[in-house]
Order: structure tokens, then C-alpha cells, then sequence
């Protein structure tokens, strides 16, 4: 593909994408469009470093960590400038929403809280009531509260599918690392923002299908019969520890 290039820095990560920049920091994450950025050169003080101009003067120092690789991304960020540069610099940046789009997250936080809320009322009724049986109780709510996690991630993830599958956009992802989560993609949005993706084969490259509403929100192109597969063997397998869960709960008195 070659339109996503990844700098490490020293704490400080940049991904450029086909019509923009992201930079990483332990502070956050935001995206700088390439039309905000009027210059961008080696640091005089220090040539492992590399400054960042936008159009109204803002200036990004990124700390890098061999004059080589910063030399190397500082040329390819220079080629990818347009000719058209758009004078309202720092006020294009893109900073990620805190939540969720429509309040999910939100949403998510508030019927967990509810949840442990009730699990914890309920375990100290049975402590008081039944005893040493509340051992018993408290661990089959935390199993039974496992299993409806992983239940909503799975059923959340076929409605995403279902979703991208009437108005996702395909685009190429390419593998720049490794996460905690697996292989980390990153791909390039239709105004060429660039988006991570964590997960797939761990392929050089994969097909991902994005919201062109929400680029973000993604998923890799598998084969259907073993996306099917995979997705009822997991709902069966979390089925299965809710009844565990359900019965340690409340079977068990």
C-alpha cells in the first residue's frame, strides 16, 4: 500500500497517513490534517528531533531517538504536504471524542454500575441470611457477570458486522506492529485520516470494512463461513457460563 508510514519517537508516536498526521502521546491522541502543517524540519538543537509548524505558527516538537529515522520521516512528511496549505492551522486539529458516539459509553458505564450495584446487594443479603455460602454466591456472580460481558461484546460486534455490511467502505489496512490485542493495522479513512485497527491474521496487509460516519469503527474481511462459525461457538461457549454463573447465583441456596 505504502500511504501509512509509523515514526517511534521518544515517547511520542506519529502516523502518517494519505491526508494527515496523528501523533500519539502518553497525554493523548489527536490528528493533525496535512493542510495544517506549513513546515516541517529537523530540529537545529537536536537532529534525532523534528519540528512541526502549522499555518497560523503552532509549533509540535516530537523527540525522536536516531538522527537516521528522523531524517527518513521528516522527508516523506515534506513530500505528502499539499501545495494547498489551509491558514487556520491549530484549529483543524482533530481531537478523539471522550465518549462514544449517541452517549454508548455512557450508557455502558451506567448499566455496569447498576450491575455490581445489585451483585454487591445481593451477596451481602445471602452473607447475612445464609452464611458461608455468600463463597459459593460471589463467585458464581462474578462468572455469571463475565459471561454477559463477553455475551454484549459478541452481540455488539454482530451488529456492527451486520451494519458495515449495508454501508461499510473497504480499505486497505497495513501492519505497522503489534498490541496486546494482536497485530496492529493502521488504515486510511476517505479523507485520509489514518485509523488503527487491532486484531486480524497478522497478514502484511487485510481488507477492513469501516463506517465512513464513524471511521473508527471497523472490522478485517474473513471468510464468512469462519466469521459464522467462530461467532456461534463463542455466543454457545457464553451461554453456557451465564447458566453456570446463574446457577452458582441463585441454584445454590
Amino acid at each position: 500500500m505504502g500511504s501509512i508510514h509509523k515514526f517511534n519517537g521518544r515517547h511520542v508516536y506519529l502516523t502518517l497517513g494519505t491526508g494527515a498526521l496523528e501523533i500519539s502521546r502518553a497525554s493523548g491522541t489527536f490528528v493533525l490534517p496535512l493542510a495544517a502543517i506549513a513546515e516541517v524540519r529537523v530540529a537545529e538543537a537536536d537532529a534525532r528531533s523534528m519540528e512541526i509548524v502549522l499555518t497560523d505558527g503552532e509549533n509540535h516538537h516530537v523527540e525522536g531517538l536516531a538522527p537516521e529515522a528522523t531524517a527518513a520521516f521528516v522527508s516523506r512528511l515534506h513530500n505528502a504536504l499539499p501545495e494547498q496549505r489551509d491558514p487556520a492551522g491549530s484549529s483543524l486539529i482533530i481531537r478523539p471524542r471522550a465518549v462514544a458516539p449517541g452517549g454508548t459509553a455512557w450508557f455502558h458505564l451506567t448499566g455496569l454500575a447498576l450491575v455490581l450495584l445489585a451483585c454487591t446487594g445481593y451477596a451481602i443479603w445471602v452473607g447475612v441470611t445464609h452464611g458461608a455460602r455468600v463463597i459459593g454466591v460471589i463467585a458464581g456472580l462474578i462468572i455469571l457477570s463475565l459471561g454477559l460481558l463477553t455475551c454484549v461484546m459478541s452481540l455488539e460486534k454482530v451488529a456492527l458486522r451486520r451494519h458495515l455490511a449495508r454501508r461499510g467502505v473497504a480499505a486497505e489496512a497495513e501492519l505497522v506492529g503489534r498490541s496486546s490485542e494482536g497485530p496492529l493495522y493502521y488504515y486510511n479513512d476517505g479523507a485520509g485520516i489514518p485509523h488503527q485497527y487491532r486484531g486480524g491474521p497478522g497478514a502484511p496487509t487485510i481488507t477492513v470494512i469501516h463506517d465512513p460516519a464513524q471511521p473508527h469503527r471497523a472490522l478485517h474481511v474473513g471468510w464468512i463461513v469462519a466469521v459464522i462459525s467462530k461467532t456461534v461457538f463463542a455466543l454457545i461457549a457464553e451461554a453456557l457460563v451465564i447458566l453456570l454463573g446463574a446457577w452458582m447465583s441463585f441454584g445454590l441456596l
